[in-house]
């Protein structure tokens, strides 16, 4: 059976997911490698031809595919970025050209991104597989239950606590400043827009985010003084300057700002969610715990989110207020979703069918003529990489076990590290490249 090579960019985010299909494969007899994407484009070459999955398809994750074709690996995508999107607009812009040519096959979610799909790229219409997502299916799962220590932890000490989610990467950009991360927006191509000018897009953006930011603030300051009984837990984009917000609320009585721990097991057990169109008010949604979205500013930024669809929304800090004197106390289904996710009432099975596509996929890897001869990268090479991807086995093996229950599985999976948080899933021989010569 030819390997299957599933990528990570940011492990919070996709790591479940990976787990989820990277089981379904085990269980059709593919050796599975889990890792952070950086170090599988230095290796292409140095790995046995299989199968690589990719999180995206802007400009950076086509040039990724490029890498992989080249050394003889066949390619598939499911992108992330349109997980909460309902927006033709922002999809087509996730989905750069050149990945019509190095993507042999598109995964997509729901019937709305596979229509946006089929319209951006008409020639690879034979290419694209409709399969549902994995992250959606583990998180409306009865059987599946986010936890971490820490947030245990924190709920037994603090008690009850109204758990904030910023996302203000434009203006409180993690790395250098809002400049530098326009270049970096038009570096994959995000910023694409046939309507708008790079620019004027960014800039519009950058303006609703500080209406939003704004808003937050003064919503928290609010809250901390009405509500002296219950913790304000904010968590930061993982994209964000968390210093910042250490720093703003630093002396602000019942306010942690918290950048450890799994974000769902801070979701699950938040009393409630406020969130400014992030996609963890989907998140929130699926599993089935309240959330309401502030989010003043331009339309044009707010509408596309589906946290936007099924979370109670509120345009001023008075509405966000007054909303949360009397939240839902579960949040229901939205016949919404149907159209964007597929099987939102149904089966749980999107892991079989993408592990079932990459299977099929994979029959058509050749081996190569000649041997692989990329340097084996031992070590991170960026504080960036770090922080977004890298994990340790033993965080690994507790998220195996979260997805596995979900699955009712008998027997749990071995997994093991062969690289620099690089796990490979299921028995067998070591898929560990060889240095080259």
């Amino acid at each position: 059976m030819r390997p299957i090579y599933l990528l990570i960019e940011e492990v919070n985010r996709e790591l479940l997911s990976r787990l989820r299909i990277g089981r379904a494969a085990v269980a059709l007899g593919h050796p599975v490698l889990i890792s952070q994407q950086w170090w599988f484009t230095a290796n292409f070459e140095a790995l046995p031809p299989g199968v690589v999955l990719f999180k995206g398809n802007n400009r950076i994750q086509a040039q990724f595919m490029r890498q992989a074709r080249k050394a003889g690996h066949l390619t598939a995508s499911i992108d992330e970025e349109a997980f909460v999107s309902s927006s033709a607009t922002e999809i087509n812009a996730q989905y750069h050209t050149l990945a019509e040519t190095y993507c042999d096959l598109f995964l997509t979610q729901g019937a709305f991104q596979h229509g946006v799909l089929l319209d951006r790229f008409p020639a690879a219409r034979e290419r694209v597989v409709m399969t549902g997502n994995p992250r959606a299916d583990l998180l409306r799962d009865a059987r599946f239950k986010p936890w971490d220590p820490l947030v245990d932890r924190y709920r037994a000490n603090h008690g009850p606590y109204t758990l904030i989610n910023t996302n203000f990467t434009t203006i409180n950009p993690k790395l250098g400043d809002t400049y530098s991360y326009y270049q970096t927006c038009l570096r994959v191509g995000v910023l694409d827009d046939p309507e708008t000018p790079p620019y004027q897009r960014f800039m519009t953006w950058c303006r609703w985010e500080r209406k939003n930011l704004r808003a937050m603030t003064t919503l928290i300051h609010r809250l901390a003084a009405r509500r002296q009984d219950r913790r304000i837990v904010i968590r930061p984009h993982p994209s964000e300057n968390a210093e910042i917000w250490i720093d703003r609320m630093a002396g602000q009585s019942g306010v942690d700002v918290q950048v450890k721990g799994d974000h769902l097991a801070w979701i699950d057990r938040a009393d409630i969610l406020v969130h400014s169109g992030c996609s963890t008010g989907l998140e929130a949604h699926l599993l089935g715990r309240p959330a309401i979205s502030l989010t003043p500013g331009d339309s044009m930024w707010k509408t596309p989110a589906l946290s936007n669809i099924v979370n109670p929304v509120a345009t001023t800090v008075d509405q966000a207020e007054t909303l949360l004197e009397e939240p839902p106390s579960k949040a229901e289904h939205s016949s919404a979703l149907d159209e964007y996710l597929l099987d939102t009432r149904g089966s749980l099975a999107a892991a079989e069918r993408i592990a079932g596509s990459l299977a099929t996929l994979s029959k058509r890897a050749r081996d190569r003529s000649t041997p692989g001869t990329s340097a084996v990268v031992t070590a991170p090479t960026s504080r960036r990489m770090v922080e977004k991807a890298f994990i340790d086995l033993d965080e690994v093996r507790r998220r195996l076990r979260l997805v596995e229950a979900a699955m009712d599985v008998e027997e749990p999976a071995t997994v093991r590290e062969v690289g620099p948080a690089v796990f490979q899933l299921g028995d067998g021989s070591s898929l560990q490249p060889r240095p080259a010569p």
